[in-house]
């Protein structure tokens, strides 16, 4: 079972919406990660709301894991990434119980011939689909593989 963010994914040339609260569930409803532009982002029991950690910072597209103790955050362009990106922008970073503990780049989704679609403004690189029930993170490139990143232990 996957969760999705509950915003759409960006259009081209459609501008970013100002920062405001984000939030998401993990796959198994268990647990939220709340995202507040003034407060920083909270992993919460669903529950109950008591908070299992924080970190400081707002995030417009996040993801929680099963037993809640990893957070996967997307590019703050989402799923467009500018003209001229170098393959080393970082598309995803990994967050356990606060400490950054790893990230995938541009590269570590497109290599040989594949290249993210060009659109009038950007570049579509993919979507972010979610945690799996295994604790792995989905992602779906612009041109339907679907890939999967361990992180924060997942098998």
């Amino acid at each position: 079972m996957l969760v999705l963010v509950v915003s759409p994914p960006v259009s081209a040339d459609e501008p970013l919406r100002s920062p405001s609260p984000q939030q998401a569930r993990s796959p198994d409803g268990g647990v939220i990660v709340v995202s507040e532009p003034s407060d920083g982002t909270h992993v919460l029991e669903s529950a109950t709301r008591r908070e299992l950690w924080s970190m400081p910072g707002w995030f417009r597209w996040l993801f929680v894991s099963n037993d809640g103790q990893c957070v996967a955050t997307g590019y703050d362009g989402r799923n467009l990434v500018p003209q001229g990106y170098e393959d080393t922008l970082v598309l995803v970073t990994f967050w356990q119980r606060g400490e950054k503990v790893g990230e995938v780049r541009v590269k570590d989704i497109y290599s040989g011939e594949a290249k993210p679609v060009r659109t009038t403004s950007h570049y579509h690189w993919g979507t972010i689909k979610g945690f799996s029930d295994s604790g792995n993170l989905i992602v779906e490139r612009s041109d339907g593989e679907i890939l999967k990143f361990s992180a924060c232990g997942a098998e």
